[in-house]
């Protein structure tokens, strides 16, 4: 195409019409910075946004504009020329929109032109995920990690993800285990192995992944007792009642003025039966905020039961 544009160019004498400089400095300008910043993908690929070429069209189109009115059209020649090029470009826009009309045929078109991508599998995997076909998403993942199994631990991720939402919990746990091996912040992989371990009934080897995160060294006090609050509920779902005191009072350590710490403890110990535990610590929670109406239903709910 470029062969035939500067082709003509130089036939028409258009390099002199300052129309013609213009569009192509216009092109130019508006193509070249943006592919200066490269979108790189963790395996090396470039990642090309369609959207960079709309404004640098502009540029074309008054280039091509200024080659149209130099053409003679009732040669009959050049007539037929410009109806073939009009026809073959339209044709070749119609196939190619049919690609952008939805998810499916996009990601399978992407796909297909660049099979060894393994993120373009992964965006194909999580259209069929937001549409609920979760075994579907899991096994396209599966296709990325075959690409390159250890480029990116999100991959493994997103495939426990699917497969977790699909309800095959020891499937995702494979895959969480792998991503364990691969990235330098397991905190959250290993919560997911706990919780997922939990769900199937497997307390001892969701209690082995704990024993592993509580290894862990997290700097950030503030999530480090968000986390051991989440891990706290995990347990309590199902009903190992002292393993969740233990965390939540772990989670308390790191922040000993969060007031919802302090009541999720109180209730801890209330569930646990363990009443006078629970009245101190729904006092503390009340006494760092004094208008919340929970902590206040909860203080006077035990002053109620120990009337």
């Amino acid at each position: 195409m470029w062969f035939f544009l500067i082709l003509i160019l130089f036939v028409f004498h258009l390099y002199k019409d300052r129309r013609v400089i213009f569009g192509l400095l216009f092109f130019i300008a508006f193509l070249i910075p943006p592919l200066s910043v490269s979108l790189k993908t963790k395996d090396g690929g470039f990642v090309y946004l369609d959207c960079r070429i709309y404004l640098p069209l502009i540029g074309m189109v008054i280039l091509l504009a200024a080659i149209l009115e130099k053409f003679n059209l009732k040669n009959k020649f050049n007539l037929l020329g410009l109806i073939t090029v009009v026809l073959i470009l339209s044709l070749f826009s119609f196939f190619k929109s049919k690609d952008y009309s939805n998810g499916e045929r996009f990601w399978s078109s992407v796909t297909k032109e660049f099979p060894n991508s393994p993120y373009n599998w992964i965006g194909f995997g999580f259209y069929y995920y937001d549409k609920g076909q979760y075994l579907k998403a899991a096994q396209l993942a599966e296709r990325a990690i075959e690409l390159n199994p250890t480029v990116d631990p999100e991959f493994y991720h997103k495939a426990a993800l699917a497969y977790k939402n699909a309800g095959q919990l020891n499937k995702a746990n494979e895959h969480l285990k792998s991503a364990l091996n691969l990235e330098k912040d397991k905190s959250i992989t290993l919560i997911e192995l706990i919780k997922n371990s939990l769900r199937l009934g497997n307390f001892s080897e969701a209690i082995k992944y704990l024993n592993q995160f509580k290894e862990l060294e997290i700097l950030d006090l503030k999530k480090k007792a968000d986390l051991y609050s989440s891990l706290a509920y995990y347990f309590s779902y199902s009903g190992l009642m002292e393993y969740s005191v233990e965390l939540m009072k772990q989670a308390i350590i790191y922040q000993p003025k969060n007031s919802t710490y302090l009541n999720d403890l109180g209730v801890f110990y209330y569930n646990t039966g363990k009443i006078d535990s629970a009245k101190r610590f729904f006092y503390e929670a009340l006494k760092l905020d004094p208008l919340n109406e929970d902590f206040q239903r909860n203080v006077n709910g035990l002053k109620n039961l120990t009337q």
